[in-house]
């Protein structure tokens, strides 16, 4: 299988592409990417960039240049759950954006023209949730970067299924969506910002101390996903 992988940041980049064997790494117009191997699987990761835009067109020339089988977005995000701590991992059963409106008769959060939440592939994300022993659950997406508690309430008072927060993958479900390409995210958690009032402090910590520990246990599970999984039934 092809797995194409999108990080929006250069540290998370650099870890993911050190699970890889057989690297190769080189810019492509905008975009900077390696390509390598990862148990059975083939893998090509794309540094997107920060927020909804530059994570669109890093997915759409990934696909375009790589031909993957399956997207991926995997970085770090902020639980939302009380039972989520640093290094913890979560995987989504679905994206949405949690600061979108286009008014009636669109529900919150929705695009129009797109369902309100981007499903992630069922097989591709109960095989990742079966390999990493993750929590499973909505992941709501906005710009901005750590949202006061405020912005946390307001979330979860749309979204109550949320389990974490980032700033991409929505964007990149959506160009999944738009493409047919089956999708799904892998997300460890930095920081607990509707738990603590110190969630800088524990952001910079999870980056100095902690972040290499769920990443590579992300990248062991994916190099165990079987290389026969029926990708072939798309969400709706």
């Amino acid at each position: 299988m092809k797995i194409g992988i999108v990080a929006a940041m250069r540290k998370e980049f650099e870890l993911l592409v050190a699970a890889l064997s057989d690297t190769q790494q080189r810019e492509y117009g905008p975009f900077y990417y390696a390509w390598g191997t990862l148990g059975q699987h083939q893998v090509a990761i794309v540094l997107s960039g920060i927020g909804k835009v530059h994570a669109a067109l890093g997915t759409a020339a990934l696909i375009q240049h790589a031909s993957v089988d399956c997207l991926l977005s995997i970085g770090c995000s902020g639980g939302l759950l009380q039972t989520l701590k640093p290094t913890d991992v979560v995987v989504a059963s679905a994206c949405c954006y949690h600061d979108v409106w286009c008014g009636e008769p669109n529900q919150y959060g929705q695009i129009q023209g797109c369902p309100p939440v981007f499903r992630c592939h069922a097989r591709l994300t109960e095989a990742l949730e079966a390999t990493l022993h993750a929590q499973q659950g909505l992941l709501a997406c906005g710009e901005y970067f750590i949202p006061t508690e405020s912005n946390l309430r307001a979330i979860l008072t749309h979204f109550p299924q949320t389990v974490a927060v980032d700033m991409e993958s929505a964007a990149v479900a959506q160009t999944a969506w738009i493409t047919a390409t089956p999708f799904a995210t892998v997300r460890a958690i930095s920081d607990t910002p509707i738990s603590t009032d110190d969630h800088q402090a524990q952001y910079d910590r999870f980056w100095r101390e902690q972040a290499r520990m769920p990443f590579d246990r992300i990248m062991e599970g994916l190099a165990t996903l079987p290389d026969t999984l029926d990708l072939s039934q798309l969400p709706e």
